[in-house]
């Protein structure tokens, strides 16, 4: 992506930020909707909205949309947990079980999409990476859309005990949660996106100095087996007749204790040693 706009990895970021404070402030917001107008619908629109951003992601040509279609994303993307997760609560025979069928799947969904996106932008393009999940999503909206009807909002099953806060003090708790919804969202978006990229640096820099290091090793290697050479040669004539034992002597002598302290000295050894 940052080659096809002509940016680096860092000067992209501050285009994905917004849609990470979409994501968490936003939850606030649609978490009311589904409550005055219809969970159902919510998450139609979730479904088909999200879809529809990510492709847009896929045809972006400039910073400024690229920004725009990924705040659109996490607009959409808040509408999941404060809807989706109240229409558990409220609808489900076995809570436990459906709230831990809801977080297997869902971090699945997290752990799979790595792989996916990553197999995807290798063979096709990271716009691929956008358009195929964009695409899959859409269609699973209007699956979503025909198999699950509206709820009946007068049910029995409706969570009966709801907390009540009085209206002087509603400001409180809204400031209260918009504060930890965009800390806890920010936080994990931000880890999530900026840890992969510190590990390959990281990594890049601990490959070069590995390379370096085994130069450098191998080079004092060489000049080691230099030494000894002319070390066994000179020692080697001073044992009279046996020139064979000699050598084996000398190895035994000077050799492999001073490879064992270059080992040392390096933290590594051979595997004949």
């Amino acid at each position: 992506m940052g080659p096809a706009l002509g940016m680096a990895y860092s000067e992209l970021l501050p285009y994905a930020t917004p849609g990470f404070v979409a994501f968490g402030a936003g939850s606030l917001l649609t978490g009311w909707l589904g409550d005055r107008w219809s969970r159902r619908h919510m998450m139609v629109i979730f479904f088909i909205g999200i879809g529809a951003a990510m492709i847009a992601v896929g045809f972006v040509q400039t910073p400024l949309q690229l920004g725009a279609a990924l705040l659109l994303i996490g607009i959409f993307a808040s509408i999941y947990h404060p809807v989706g997760t109240a229409m558990i609560v409220s609808y489900a025979d076995s809570l436990g079980r459906e709230m831990g069928l809801n977080g297997v799947w869902g971090n699945l969904g997290v752990a799979s999409s790595a792989l996916v996106t990553g197999v995807i932008g290798q063979y096709l393009g990271w716009r691929y990476a956008f358009i195929i999940p964009g695409i899959v999503t859409v269609l699973v909206g209007i699956a979503f859309a025909m198999l699950v009807v509206h709820e009946d909002r007068k049910s029995s099953k409706q969570a009966a005990a709801q907390a009540r806060v009085a209206k002087q003090d509603m400001w409180r708790v809204v400031v209260s949660l918009l504060i930890v919804v965009i800390a806890i969202s920010t936080t994990f978006n931000a880890v999530t996106v900026a840890l992969p990229k510190l590990f390959a640096e990281r990594l890049a820099d601990f490959g070069q100095g590995g390379i370096r290091s085994a130069r450098g090793q191998s080079d004092n290697r060489h000049h080691l087996r230099t030494d000894l050479s002319r070390n066994r040669r000179c020692y080697t004539s001073r044992i009279k007749g046996y020139p064979v034992a000699g050598d084996i002597v000398i190895d035994l002598c000077l050799e492999e204790p001073v490879q064992h302290c270059h080992a040392a000295a390096y933290g590594q050894s051979r595997a004949t040693d």
